[in-house]
């Protein structure tokens, strides 16, 4: 998962480059974190990519705490915003990256065969640790986020409020992402999937909603259909 190549392509100024009186820096007692990513290119977020690449591939081990796992992959991207390192477009760029990406892998029969075998052992493990069902564990927990708010977020996060720029078109599941939603549904078809999938997509016409595709998935919604 790198986000290099595009980097260099684009040279597109972080925001603290570009107006950096109109930044709060955050920082911790390390050298100058802003200094260490100045001109290397805004677009796309290589942070979100990574996480959202976690999410995704926890909530395939654990889909229990699916919504939960998404909504801190929100977070993730959101707060690269509020940092001044990167513009709403470079996080949602990161996100259809780390879809695609994993998406991809996850299609891969030797990297989902590893990922099955993680997923029995790290689920053997827990229910060893908590001397019952992973599901009963996660109904006692303390939520990281209200799921409603978590779910209002993500969906709000998919154009970040963006000036729409094209007009209404039907929502188009790109190939291979039912695989992502599989974990949370193990019970539907891949036709079932793409409905859902379809159904809780986000609106049209707004920036890198290319054909309907992978700006619009929505699969914290998706996650939660019924």
């Amino acid at each position: 998962m790198s986000t290099s190549a595009a980097k260099k392509h684009f040279q597109y100024p972080r925001p603290f480059e570009v107006a950096p009186d109109r930044i709060e820096k955050y920082g911790d007692e390390r050298p100058d974190l802003y200094e260490s990513v100045r001109g290397s290119g805004a677009f796309p977020s290589g942070h979100t990519a990574w996480g959202y690449s976690e999410a995704l591939v926890l909530a395939t081990l654990l889909p229990e705490l699916g919504p939960q796992l998404l909504a801190r992959a929100a977070d993730y991207g959101h707060h690269r915003v509020v940092l001044g390192v990167h513009y709403p477009l470079d996080v949602i760029g990161g996100r259809i990256l780390a879809q695609a990406a994993v998406a991809d892998a996850l299609s891969d029969p030797a990297f989902a065969r590893l990922v099955g075998q993680a997923r029995t052992e790290v689920r053997a493990a827990l229910s060893a640790r908590v001397g019952g069902t992973i599901a009963n564990a996660v109904a006692c927990q303390q939520n990281y986020v209200d799921t409603g708010a978590g779910a209002a977020a993500y969906r709000r996060d998919l154009t970040w409020g963006l000036p729409r720029i094209g007009g209404d078109a039907p929502a188009q599941v790109p190939d291979g992402a039912v695989v992502l939603l599989r974990a949370a549904h193990p019970g539907l078809s891949d036709g079932q999937l793409r409905e859902r999938i379809a159904r809780t997509a986000g609106p049209a016409g707004y920036p890198l909603d290319v054909a309907g595709g992978w700006q619009r998935i929505d699969l914290l919604s998706a996650w939660l259909a019924r």
